[in-house]
């Protein structure tokens, strides 16, 4: 299906409220609350028209157009992309091609500009051809096909549509993970993520792998993940929060279930504040919220029990909760959200005012007001 290239849709934002319209779309698969960097697929869904280009050696810093493949968006009056070729390509420095590849350009209708989308070999033309194909016949960027096409080139021996399908993977909503084929197995993934076997994954596909290593189930799975948490426990509390954290914790909790969510809380969020402060916990707490989004009802129940007896002894995490439950207009949160914000120790200035966003937006939301759906806009 085919869309109107540069439809994104209205976020109004006014004292400190984000109103939005409807649920927030799906996201990719992080645990940092940041937004995916656009990927191959999500470029070729923001350019209504392309173009496939090589160093012309007759012109120097010149172009020569080898192919013009149909758009997967649509514009009214798409540009040509010979007359843009020929009026002295730039599209942003970068690196030329190597023998047999190209650079594929695309023009983006929002500002009326010609941006690189990728440096092709000959292994990644023939790559991104068939994700454009594809791409065609989706219903939009979130389409699932484009996650089973991942998948499925994941799992490849080609090491070209290896590398877009991972890249793509990591741009997979959490929920829709679990529903690809089976491509890579627990020891493949293990080398992925640990960079074993000559072959690393991207970093932003790699709480993808790791929720997909907890989906196999295997006894692999469970060693490395039990690894993988005990040096997260063992890390320095004080440092940046890491996102693979989150996803190590989501990793156990598709492995474990109920009793994996149970496990990540007796490990994370029994400590004091000055053992384990609320920002280091923010990639933990998000990947319980994810659970309890799109985990089966005993797994929602036992996230529910864990973040509010966690809340019941850390007040501060209040601000880390409303983010992470807010972001998913998932509003369970609001009785235990009350009496913590109400104690308010330790609940820094920011944290309450987001905390306050989400109990206004949780009520709003119960109501069934015409406000219905207002939001903290966190940061």
């Amino acid at each position: 299906m085919r869309r109107a290239a540069g439809g994104l849709a209205p976020l109004a934002v006014a004292s400190g409220l984000a109103v939005l319209s409807g649920p927030p779309a799906a996201s990719a698969c992080g645990f940092d609350g940041a937004p995916p960097a656009p990927t191959l697929a999500d470029r070729l869904f923001d350019a209504d028209a392309l173009a496939l280009a090589v160093p012309d050696p007759g012109a120097p810093g010149g172009w020569r157009l080898e192919a013009a493949p149909e758009a997967v968006s649509v514009s009214l009056d798409p540009p040509d992309p010979a007359r843009f070729l020929a009026a002295g390509a730039d599209g942003g420095a970068g690196p030329a091609p190597g023998p047999g590849g190209a650079v594929m350009f695309g023009h983006d209708p929002v500002d009326d500009a010609w941006r690189r989308l990728a440096v092709l070999d000959a292994g990644g033309r023939a790559a991104a051809s068939r994700l454009l194909a594809a791409a065609r016949d989706w219903d939009g960027p979130e389409d699932p096909a484009r996650f089973v096409l991942a998948a499925e080139m994941a799992g490849e021996a080609d090491p070209a549509a290896r590398a877009l399908g991972l890249a793509e993977l990591g741009r997979a909503p959490c929920e829709a993970l679990a529903d690809l084929p089976a491509t890579l197995s627990a020891p493949e993934l293990v080398a992925l993520l640990s960079g074993t076997g000559g072959a690393v994954a991207p970093a932003e596909s790699a709480p993808s792998l790791a929720l997909l290593l907890g989906l196999t189930g295997t006894p692999e799975a469970r060693a490395e993940i039990g690894r993988r948490l005990d040096l997260a426990a063992a890390g320095r509390a004080d440092a940046s929060p890491d996102p693979m954290t989150g996803a190590w914790v989501a990793a156990l909790i598709a492995l474990d279930g109920p009793a994996g969510a149970e496990a990540a809380a007796a490990r994370f969020l029994a400590d004091d504040a000055e053992v384990r402060p609320a920002p280091s916990l923010a990639p933990v707490v998000e990947a319980l919220a994810e659970a309890a989004a799109t985990g089966d009802a005993a797994t929602r129940a036992a996230v529910l029990d864990v973040m509010t007896a966690a809340l019941g002894r850390r007040p501060d995490l209040v601000g880390p909760v409303a983010r992470s439950f807010g972001a998913r207009w998932d509003w369970a949160m609001q009785g235990p959200a009350q009496a913590a914000l109400a104690r308010r120790a330790g609940v820094a200035a920011a944290d309450a005012l987001v905390a306050a966003g989400y109990l206004f937006a949780a009520r709003q939301a119960r109501s069934g007001e015409p406000a219905a759906g207002a939001a903290w806009a966190p940061d």
